[in-house]
């Protein structure tokens, strides 16, 4: 899903607004995160998961094709926590989806099976 598609989704739920009146909120909301997370803040938003910025210190890197080595300055990097209920939520999607993906492979084999067996 890109930027796009988000705006238009949104505006599916939200009739009453306009695609740009959507598209503005939508932008307001990432650019408060990106400039909270920027003064090195975090961010929690309640079920879905927390956005923090953590420290990585300068260390030694290399090019891996000509193997010359040099420094890697210290920088700061956004990290992503979801909650546990984001997680157990997409861990039941994913079990529900196999799932039925064994019935309905099982199923077929079964039908199959018996099919073949009474037309003996």
């Amino acid at each position: 899903m890109n930027k796009k598609d988000l705006i238009n989704q949104v505006r599916e739920k939200l009739s009453d607004c306009t695609p740009l009146e959507v598209k503005t909120a939508i932008d307001l909301f990432f650019d408060t995160l990106a400039e909270h997370l920027a003064q090195k803040g975090r961010i929690e938003l309640r079920g879905f998961g927390n956005f923090s910025v953590r420290h990585r210190p300068s260390y030694t890197g290399s090019n891996p094709q000509t193997k010359e080595r040099f420094i890697v300055q210290p920088k700061y990097v956004p990290i992503f926590k979801m909650s546990s209920i984001l997680k157990e939520e997409l861990i039941n999607k994913k079990t529900k989806q196999k799932n039925t993906v064994k019935r309905n492979f099982f199923s077929i084999i079964y039908k199959d099976f018996f099919q073949s067996k009474h037309s003996f």
